[in-house]
């Protein structure tokens, strides 16, 4: 007797496919009284089976592109459903940056950075607020900016108002890593040196450093080990967007990627600590610009 809880969807290959992702289930509930399951992708093709309000159904591809639906297998008969009548309620996804914060709550101003993801990670998207998913790894749920997550649902995943939604404070999730205490470390090393001179060409944390010799010698004292100038600087380590600034990254600024003119060390909440000119020293500012030179490189390396 056909089980209707368990019903499998599968792939095809009549129609143009998006490809498939590579982590996972996705997860849909019918929010119809009744779905009708059919034997082909069109409204008045015959019904194979019918699925009842609230029951879970697995989906695993996406068919077409403005009408669309999920493609099914029953007990080994090839069958359809549309799109409209099933709420994902959860979604395989991949990180697609380099690494990505894990924020406490969907606001970059008003979270706390909880960890981060290794690029290439596999998540599971469980709504989207705003501009955020909520994704869980191993049991553990945080918020992520969407657009580093690369899920070919993420246009039909279900989203949440903000009002509904609460901080997460701790993140668990085994496979993650985060720098966060590393940074902290570097940036209280950095700040040991504010208001020391700024030398041209000095490489003295004391006496006397340039921008790129401030960065290289704090880095050093962590045992990571960078090139000498600004412009090599900017080319080592994780390339990270702004979005997802930690304390202890690398700063740099230039008229483009490839015209690295100064560097710094970001210290939290917009800010920097940086060797900025013979006149200032080593000294605290925005972290977004330099002199008017805008922030070009964002680099991790701890």
């Amino acid at each position: 007797m056909w089980n209707r809880k368990k019903i499998t969807l599968i792939l095809g290959a009549s129609m143009m496919m998006l490809p498939q992702c590579a982590f996972g289930k996705t997860v849909g509930t019918v929010n119809a009284n009744v779905l009708n399951v059919r034997s082909n992708p069109t409204a008045t093709s015959s019904i194979v089976k019918k699925v009842y309000a609230k029951e879970s159904v697995q989906i695993v591809d996406l068919i077409g592109t403005s009408d669309v639906w999920y493609k099914v297998d029953i007990q080994g008969t090839k069958a359809y459903a549309k799109r409209e009548y099933l709420t994902l309620t959860k979604a395989d996804g991949t990180v697609k940056a380099t690494s990505l914060n894990i924020r406490s709550y969907p606001d970059t101003q008003k979270s706390k950075v909880i960890g981060s993801l290794k690029g290439g990670t596999n998540v599971e998207v469980l709504y989207k607020v705003n501009d955020f998913y909520k994704i869980m790894v191993n049991g553990s749920a945080g918020f992520v900016s969407s657009q580093y997550i690369d899920c070919k649902y993420g246009a039909y995943i279900s989203t949440q108002p903000l009002s509904n939604v609460g901080e997460i404070p701790v993140w668990t999730g085994g496979t993650t890593t985060t720098n966060s205490s590393k940074g902290e470390k570097v940036v209280d090393t950095a700040m040991k040196y504010l208001g020391n001179p700024y030398v041209y060409g000095g490489t003295s944390l004391t006496n006397g450093t340039d921008c790129s010799g401030f960065t290289q010698g704090v880095m050093k004292i962590h045992g990571i080990t960078i090139p000498r100038t600004s412009s090599d600087q900017s080319k080592v380590g994780a390339l990270i967007a702004k979005e997802n600034l930690q304390k202890g990254d690398l700063l740099f600024f230039g008229k483009s990627t490839s015209a690295i003119s100064h560097c710094g060390i970001y210290i939290g909440d917009g800010k920097m600590i940086h060797a900025s000119t013979p006149s200032t020293g080593i000294i605290i500012s925005g972290a977004y610009t330099s002199g008017g030179v805008p922030l070009q490189v964002i680099r991790r390396v701890i």
